[in-house]
């Protein structure tokens, strides 16, 4: 008789059958220290898949130069810093990667928003492409930029400050930095405006922004807008409302934002289509008992959550040796929110966040830092974050009716002791301990899961399915 190779499952030993995702190390990896020269802090970073584009800002404020360092997945430097621009405004403020190079946005010191172009080696691509010169540049523009991958262009939304076209713009640069449109979004802003955009896979462009209503009420509002086009459909969010973030999934826009109340300020969120309805009503994120202050949201698609990572301090008291960088998990489909230091290393927490959030795969990189003065430089690193995540291990995913099986929890991250909810997709009950053994009935393909719960209440949940058969029929004799 011959084998069959689905046979050979039935011996295996120990399997993991089940991963949440590859294996994630917490790491803070220093990039500029104090009194160390040449100190350039880290700032922006955008993640290739396989390497991290780092853009630097150099503590020389006479300059404020531009560097450009590429690291690997470990944040090891495997690119030796570059010089980009030798003299800007405030240094690196926006880093894209568009899947085949990566953007960097900054201002020069005639306050002209600029884009350059850089290389998977950190190598600069063509000159410095200006953003719709044809403005009058002044100081206190505002501006923010994201990929669009459908139409393959930068969308870069920008208030112009001041004279007859004051207002909130809609600027589309393509990839090569070829201009194709600018557009008046509205003129109705309230200043500081806040401008940020988001765009879906598809191409939908949400944006979010600070506008000016009856008679000079400031109001933060959100609509859809199709470059070219006014926006028609304005979505009041809160009057008083500031430091927005927005993300989209594809499917939703998320909106995380601060609004002053009574001992300090509170942070809120809420979710709208892609139509521009809400989705999900506003919703308190963190009570006024602090001072929150949104830095990064991003939407990971791996783990089915939004994150957002933000900067608390006590009531009242905005000063940065008292700050705490956090990283708060919010589920799609809702659940248990988590809120977490983003580094563990509580020495290093009051760095606060110089670059957007980013996802590796298997945890969540940022750089964070601090400029101390100006003879000592600044502090600065490559921070890591290991969300918490759970596998299984199994003693085997093939075998017969009412043999049993062993199931075992393997978690990663999180803060222990933790706690496991099993459930099967017969018609057992649900179990609990890290370890459970559980026999099928009757032949077929069933789903097994597990909701693991840590110390902080951050959960997660895996599932493996399992096959039952006939495994002791002989082969058919030919």
């Amino acid at each position: 008789m011959n084998t069959k190779p689905w046979v050979l499952a039935v011996v295996c030993g120990l399997l993991l059958a089940a991963s949440a995702g590859a294996q994630c190390v917490t790491a803070l990896v220093p990039v500029s220290q104090p009194v160390v020269f040449p100190n350039r802090a880290a700032g922006p970073i955008a993640f290739t898949g396989s390497v991290y584009g780092v853009a630097k800002l150099d503590a020389d404020p006479a300059n404020n130069a531009i560097y450009f360092g590429v690291y690997d997945a470990n944040l090891n430097q495997v690119r030796a810093d570059r010089l980009i621009v030798a003299s800007t405004l405030a240094g690196p403020r926006i880093l894209l990667w568009n899947g085949t190079e990566f953007a960097l946005f900054y201002e020069t010191r005639s306050y002209q928003i600029t884009l350059q172009r850089i290389d998977v080696n950190g190598n600069p691509i063509g000159g410095p492409v200006a953003i719709a010169p044809q403005h009058a540049q002044a100081f206190n523009q505002e501006y923010d930029a994201a990929w669009d991958p459908a139409h393959k262009t930068y969308v870069v939304l920008h208030t112009v400050v001041g004279g007859f076209e004051m207002g909130l713009w809609m600027a589309v640069v393509a990839a090569d930095g070829t201009p194709k449109s600018d557009d008046v979004v509205t003129f109705f802003v309230s200043t500081p405006v806040y401008p940020r955009v988001a765009v879906t896979p598809s191409g939908i462009a949400g944006i979010t922004y600070s506008r000016s209503i009856n008679g000079g009420q400031q109001e933060l509002a959100f609509s859809i807008v199709t470059p070219g086009s006014p926006a028609t459909i304005i979505v009041p969010v809160r009057a008083g409302g500031g430091n927005p973030r927005l993300a989209t999934d594809g499917h939703f826009f998320f909106l995380a934002y601060t609004v002053p109340v009574t001992g300090g300020n509170a942070m809120r969120a809420v979710k709208f289509d892609t139509a521009g309805h809400v989705a999900s009503v506003d919703a308190l994120l963190v009570s006024g008992v602090t001072d929150a202050l949104p830095f990064s949201l991003i939407a990971n698609a791996s783990l089915s959550e939004w994150a957002l990572l933000y900067v608390q301090y006590p009531a009242g008291v905005l000063n940065p040796s008292v700050a705490e960088t956090r990283l708060r998990r919010i589920p799609f489909a809702g659940g248990t929110t988590t809120d977490i230091p983003f580094i563990l290393d509580s020495s290093k927490r009051s760095l606060a966040p110089q670059s957007e959030l980013t996802w590796n795969g298997s945890g969540y990189v940022a750089s964070v830092g601090r400029v101390l003065s100006l003879a000592e430089g600044t502090e600065s690193y490559l921070a890591r974050h290991c969300p918490f995540v759970v596998g299984i291990a199994a003693s085997t995913t093939l075998t017969v009716p009412l043999a049993p099986i062993t199931f075992t929890a393997v978690p990663s991250s999180g803060a222990p002791p933790y706690t496991y909810v099993w459930t099967y997709s017969d018609i057992s009950s649900p179990e609990r301990g890290q370890t459970v053994t559980h026999a099928f009935r009757d032949v077929g393909t069933y789903t097994v899961t597990v909701t693991a719960t840590d110390r902080d209440g951050a959960n997660t949940t895996t599932s493996i399915t399992v096959t039952i058969a006939n495994l002791r029929r002989r082969a058919a004799k030919h």
